[in-house]
């Protein structure tokens, strides 16, 4: 899985080179990525060749690997739909879509998009393929990796059956592709390659900047190892390198590497440091985690671990519980999305010789397929019904229902936060605009301007310039 990880970085960060040359054409992204293509074709079929060993599972394994198919099938019901998550609208899928109308990833200063010169590793990869597929392949990956791991379907079963893990895998959200490099990262770990478990934590670093909360596990991890300073320094060197191209951008823009962290533009970094928070999430999360989890939590104390490479994934799993309570709590599951690969690896290892809680681990993803196909039904409408149902059109959402706009468009929006479903050229601070799209009162420096359509499902307006 390695070469596939660093292929995956690699094709990023061409793409990466081609958006701050000013040379992000679909043509040059189309010529990067023929290559890239056809590596991953026959890596496909590698893999497609060891199907044949499925066959040699025992009838246990057998009945949960149809549950985690019966489960990804369900999650490819809201990958094929349209996007409906806020951060998703608002920088995720939009900021690429903007870089590719100005041919080059430039920083816009402004709160909207205070996030425009943050590692944007997986975002490289929307700007020629779908992004809700994206990452439901990302989930197929880390299940993949828990696999590689553990050798246990079961844990496979217990990562796939949380609801954030389906949830994720139906969006355009960046998480599932954290996850994948940070077990890739605790996978190379676990096989003495300390080297390469730094570079696949950059990647992850690369992905989203919260990765680096993770660097001190890998510290201690290593201390446990070698009780060697200089594998520390050199596995911080090599995550740093990986993700110093990122940051080097943001500095060089902003003066900050890891901007808008530190400014006032970032707000969210209130912390409690309350443990029962973990439980809030088991118990009344909107995506709530598996709740095998709180069980082992119970279980480990108890326990006598032989197999060393187990009790690195259990040390990896404590320390990870307690660097998420140290997190700002407002991504909810999302945050603790990357580190339930290696709970569900231990939970498995606990539960496994448990005939009752097996059992329950199946009954619970059957609950989890049911409750996920019930919130994927959205998804077999047609388009315009879906996003006319479920877009905050009074928080920041948008869509064109009456198909007013065209490419060769310039709009300002005002009111509106979220631009991905404008189909024309977003006018960004000190340049021209034909159009003004405003949700609310019109500015009065605007008053001139001729109103030419109104919307009452999206409660907006459309200007057109004066003549």
């Amino acid at each position: 899985m390695f070469p596939l990880a660093i292929t995956l970085g690699l094709y990023s960060y061409s793409i990466f080179l081609l958006g701050i040359l000013h040379l992000l054409t679909k043509t040059n992204i189309i010529l990067i990525s023929i290559p890239f293509a056809f590596w991953l074709f026959n890596k496909l079929k590698n893999y497609l060749g060891q199907l044949g060993k499925l066959g040699q599972l025992e009838i246990k394994d057998r009945i949960l690997l149809i549950l985690i198919i019966v489960q990804l099938s369900v999650n490819l019901i809201g990958a094929l739909g349209p996007e409906i998550g806020f951060d998703a609208l608002w920088y995720h899928l939009t900021l690429p879509k903007i870089w590719l109308q100005r041919q080059a990833m430039i920083f816009i200063p402004s709160a909207q998009f205070k996030y425009s010169v943050m590692p944007m590793l997986t975002e490289m990869f929307y700007f020629i393929f779908p992004g809700k597929l994206i990452h439901y392949l990302f989930g197929i990956l880390t299940l993949i990796v828990t696999y590689k791991i553990s050798r246990s379907m079961l844990a496979v079963v217990i990562l796939s059956s949380n609801l954030v893990f389906g949830w994720q895998s139906t969006s355009a959200y960046i998480d599932l592709a954290r996850t994948f490099f940070e077990i890739m990262a605790l996978y190379m770990f676990t096989r003495n390659k300390i080297y390469k478990s730094a570079i696949m934590l950059g990647l992850a670093a690369s992905t989203k900047l919260l990765a680096f909360e993770s660097l001190p596990i890998f510290w201690l991890l290593i201390w446990i190892k070698t009780k060697s300073l200089k594998y520390i320094i050199h596995y911080s060197l090599f995550m740093l390198l990986v993700i110093s191209p990122w940051l080097l951008r943001s500095y060089i823009t902003t003066g900050n590497p890891v901007y808008p962290f530190f400014t006032p533009l970032y707000t969210d970094t209130q912390i409690s440091l309350d443990p029962h928070n973990l439980l809030k999430l088991l118990t009344h999360a909107a995506d709530p985690i598996h709740p095998i989890y709180l069980l082992t939590l119970l279980l480990i104390p108890f326990l006598k671990i032989k197999n060393y490479k187990l009790k690195i994934i259990t040390v990896y799993s404590l320390l990870s519980l307690i660097l998420w309570i140290l997190t700002p709590n407002t991504g909810g599951g999302r945050f603790i999305l990357p580190y339930l690969p290696a709970l569900s690896v231990v939970s498995a290892s606990v539960v496994s010789k448990t005939n009752i809680l097996t059992l329950f681990i199946i009954l619970y993803s059957l609950f989890s397929v049911s409750y996920r196909f019930a919130a994927n039904l959205k998804y077999l409408q047609l388009k315009e019904e879906i996003l006319k149902q479920e877009l905050a059109f009074d928080f920041g959402d948008y869509y064109d229902f009456d198909h007013f706009f065209k490419p060769s468009h310039k709009v300002l929006p005002i009111g509106i936060n979220n631009l991905y479903y404008i189909d024309a050229r977003i006018a960004l601070p000190n340049e021209q605009f034909d159009y003004i799209l405003v949700r609310g009162n019109l500015p009065p420096e605007y008053q001139n301007w001729k109103l030419v359509s109104t919307n009452g499902i999206t409660k907006s307006a459309i200007y057109e310039r004066p003549l």
